[in-house]
């Protein structure tokens, strides 16, 4: 960890602090409101406070979770896309705080991990609006 970052605490560095460090060095208004978005959904999908908590088990669950959204209408998912688009977010979160050396390695980057997403069909003859 470099001289200027917090020490963090003996639980570990919260979420909330390594999202608020990313969020200080993003220009744009809509990227830092996606990945906020992420990263708050994923803490509350799977229960994370803490970086160190972030494992292969975290990211494969939340893989998984991402992919069960897709049914529900309950939730805010319309597609494969959006779920993968997600998953995508939080891997680049990871990644970044693996360059700020919060972390050691990114799990997210794991392929059976990301294996649980859901496939994404492109079919160039499906149409997705009704026939009117």
């Amino acid at each position: 960890m470099d001289a200027d970052d917090p020490d963090p605490s003996p639980e570990g560095t919260p979420l909330e602090t390594a999202l608020q460090q990313k969020l200080d060095l993003v220009e744009s208004a809509s990227y830092a409101q996606n990945i906020s978005s992420v990263v708050s959904d994923f803490a509350t999908r799977t229960g994370v406070t803490t970086l160190e908590e972030i494992d292969y088990t975290t990211c494969r669950e939340y893989a998984r979770q991402l992919n069960r959204a897709i049914d529900d209408p309950e939730q805010a998912l319309s597609s494969p896309r959006s779920a993968k688009t997600n998953y995508a977010t939080l891997r680049a979160f990871l990644s970044e705080c693996v360059k700020d050396r919060l972390i050691e390695s990114n799990p997210a980057m794991d392929p059976d991990a990301k294996a649980a997403l859901p496939s994404i069909q492109d079919d160039p003859h499906r149409q997705f609006w009704s026939p009117e």
